[in-house]
């Protein structure tokens, strides 16, 4: 791609930019409770079967299943009760036959015995127990290592932990695991007009609110922002500021000074550093953005507009983060719905992107008379305009990708 090339369509450049990202694979070690929503680097092997030993499921007596054959209500098979056992605990006994042990659900099955029988099909008549149903080998028991073995791989490498995960982990006595850094995502706003959240607004100046907005993106898809304040439109300062990210990020993303105008530098400074494809959403609402490679690091830089800016965000970064802190690729979810009114697709003020909101089984477009940041944190998600398609028709299906 040349540079200053735009593709011909907007999810070309979502594939462009994906296709140039490359996992971030520094390690390091962290104890379990902190490992939530982070990925493995080796795979975690099994040092003990799962369940580590035979247990009840269900709550009754643990006896020999052959002893209650032909039981049944007319007729029940009378055994010794020689031991109550709960979960922890261990019997010292040997189960002979029509003997029989209480047991609890989770406990470790006592030696002898090959079945349980649910209380509700047994009674107590003179101290000892009647069983009104007959039990097959196994019934009511989990065998050791049902789950899994001991020496088998219980997580590969490359796995992203969860909730349950851990609790697997966990289950191994394992406290503390290998897993792969979060790459570092260095943060820059470009502007003269912008003022930092805690600064006094001078006249003619607005808050930076995109790299709170791409911060907090960053954070919810497994990286590490760093955030590098803001950079007024002086190109040696803006040149400076990169070069810094550069050594300590994986990738620096850069919103503002995108577009060709006369205090646009972005352009002539990252076409320094590497090669530069330029690309649009739609040429008529100059909504423009800039990728290169520098020294093996990914620059991206989009439009300072804030809802510009965060669009760019969801389709372009996002997949790039999760790419690289190797998490999985359906990073959002996407839902079928009737547009609830008709879209001409053509005087769409939100360019490519109709943020809308979701009620019921229907999409209803957020807009109003401008195309503020208003409009997309008021919006359940978004819809991919195609711009060859002139009208979006009222009851027709689209897909809503959600934020």
């Amino acid at each position: 791609m040349s540079i200053f090339e735009c593709p011909s369509y907007y999810n070309e450049v979502d594939s462009y930019v994906y296709a140039a990202i490359k996992p971030v694979l520094r390690t390091e070690c962290l104890n379990l409770e902190d490992s939530l929503h982070r990925v493995l680097a080796e795979d975690i092997t099994t040092l003990k079967s799962i369940p580590p030993f035979s247990r009840a499921l269900m709550d009754g007596y643990a006896v020999k299943a052959k002893d209650t054959v032909g039981a049944s209500p007319d007729s029940p098979k009378i055994f010794e009760i020689i031991d109550y056992l709960y979960a922890g605990g261990v019997s010292k006994k040997y189960i002979s036959a029509n003997e029989c042990v209480h047991i609890t659900t989770g406990a470790k099955i006592p030696d002898g015995a090959d079945a349980v029988v649910m209380t509700e099909n047994t009674g107590i008549e003179n101290g000892r127990l009647c069983i009104y149903k007959p039990v097959n080998y196994g019934d009511n028991i989990e065998a050791e290592g049902q789950d899994i073995k001991k020496g088998r791989v219980l997580l590969k490498q490359g796995t992203a932990l969860n909730p349950s995960r851990t609790g697997l982990i966990a289950s191994q006595g394992i406290s503390n695991v290998k897993v792969y850094e979060k790459p570092k995502i260095a943060i820059i706003s470009n502007g003269e007009e912008l003022a930092a959240a805690d600064d006094i607004l001078k006249d003619g100046q607005i808050y930076d609110v995109n790299s709170f907005m791409i911060g907090a993106i960053v954070k919810e898809n497994g990286c590490l922002p760093l955030k590098f304040g803001i950079v007024g439109d002086n190109p040696q300062q803006i040149k400076a500021l990169i070069d810094e990210a550069l050594k300590v990020s994986d990738f620096v993303f850069i919103s503002g000074g995108s577009s060709k105008g006369d205090r646009d530098f972005l352009f002539e400074i990252l076409q320094k550093l590497g090669r530069v494809p330029s690309f649009k959403t739609k040429p008529e609402n100059a909504k423009s953005g800039i990728f290169v490679i520098s020294e093996g690091k990914p620059v991206l830089g989009t439009p300072g507009f804030p809802t510009s800016c965060l669009i760019n965000a969801y389709v372009l970064l996002v997949p790039a983060l999760r790419k690289m802190a190797q998490l999985p690729y359906h990073f959002n979810k996407s839902l079928d719905v009737k547009m609830s009114e008709d879209i001409d697709v053509a005087k769409s003020i939100t360019g490519c992107f109709l943020p809308v909101k979701i009620e019921g089984e229907r999409a209803f477009p957020v807009v109003n008379d401008n195309k503020g940041l208003i409009n997309i944190a008021k919006a359940d998600g978004y819809i991919i305009l195609n711009e060859e398609i002139a009208t979006i028709e009222a009851g027709s299906e689209v897909s809503v990708t959600l934020f």
